[in-house]
């Protein structure tokens, strides 16, 4: 199980299994290894480091957009949802053993978890599923990479100059790429 602050470089290989929300420091360095499964828990996060009201509220917006959550979608429900916040991810999947990270649920949706985030990073051939956004805050390389079954936008670029090649975006229900 993982959750909770990264201190140091950590490798991930084989299945890894998220339980709660995970922060990395500034020059650390996350490397998940060709082939492995990472499967995010739907619920019960036992490392709550989204401390913003807005995002502690459940349930389903019935009324007026709130804080970017529309009509009929789930609010943010952090004290239960995972967040995934890495200084620097590395991940270099092969065509014949890509990287997964999704969520753990046999019934997945695009809101299992809220989020993944990057500063500075290589992407190649991984699968990223059901969550809410995927935000990239620096320079990174992400390429022949799917993402599918996502709720507010699958990449969401809001600094730097990241480079997006050859990907595949799927069944997502708001942007494929927000910039």
């Amino acid at each position: 199980e993982v959750y909770g602050l990264i201190l140091s470089d950590q490798v991930w290989e084989g299945e890894v299994k998220v339980v709660g929300d995970i922060y990395s420091l500034t020059n650390n360095t996350v490397t998940i290894l060709p082939g492995t499964q990472v499967k995010v828990a739907i619920s019960g996060d036992k490392s709550n480091f989204d401390l913003l009201p807005w995002h502690q509220k459940g349930g389903v917006n019935t009324g007026q957009n709130y804080r970017g959550v529309r009509n009929g979608e789930p609010f943010w429900d952090a004290s239960q949802k995972i967040q995934i916040s890495l200084n620097n991810l590395i991940i270099p999947g092969t065509f014949s053993s890509p990287v997964k990270v999704s969520s753990d649920s046999e019934d997945p949706s695009p809101y299992d978890f809220n989020l993944i985030k990057i500063r500075t990073g290589y992407i190649n051939e991984a699968v990223f599923s059901d969550y809410r956004r995927f935000e990239i805050t620096g320079d990174a390389v992400i390429s022949d990479s799917v993402f599918r079954n996502t709720g507010e936008c699958a990449l969401c670029l809001t600094l730097n100059r990241p480079q997006i090649y050859n990907n595949f975006f799927e069944e997502n229900l708001r942007e494929s790429i927000w910039i």
